[in-house]
């Protein structure tokens, strides 16, 4: 019988082994395999992070981009020129036209004139 107690190291290879290279030998062979798999994961995980942050940028440029757009559109709808009235832009729609022509004729006509109103006091009587 052997003891079993805290100290005590147990390891499991699934794989086929010799066992003429004795337990040091496997837990060499092992620990190598460890140390190859650990610098494995690394790459693939610097590589990972290598495409997410060229993805990031890309994002960024991008919304950079966008951004810069919105706003040039929004200086173009609210700036002060947008809200010139241009006279070329009336001759495309006539119903415009009709109405500037009849507001001009309502005010170059002269106010009629018109008798003054009487005043009435309102009040109570005494």
């Amino acid at each position: 019988m052997f003891g079993l107690t805290a100290a005590t190291r147990i390891y499991l290879y699934r794989g086929v082994c010799d066992m003429r290279k004795s337990f040091d030998g496997l837990c060499g062979i092992i620990r190598a395999q460890k140390d190859t798999l650990i610098l494995e994961i690394a790459a693939q995980k610097d590589a990972q992070i290598g495409e997410l942050t060229r993805k990031l940028e890309s994002a960024q440029r991008q919304l950079t981009a966008l951004q810069h757009q919105i706003e040039q559109m929004l200086r173009r709808l609210y700036d002060r020129k947008s809200e010139q009235l241009n006279p070329n832009q009336l001759m495309l729609d006539p119903i415009i036209l009709d109405s500037l022509n009849q507001n001009q004729d309502v005010q170059q006509t002269p106010p009629e004139a018109t008798a003054p109103m009487k005043t009435v006091a309102v009040g109570r009587k005494n």
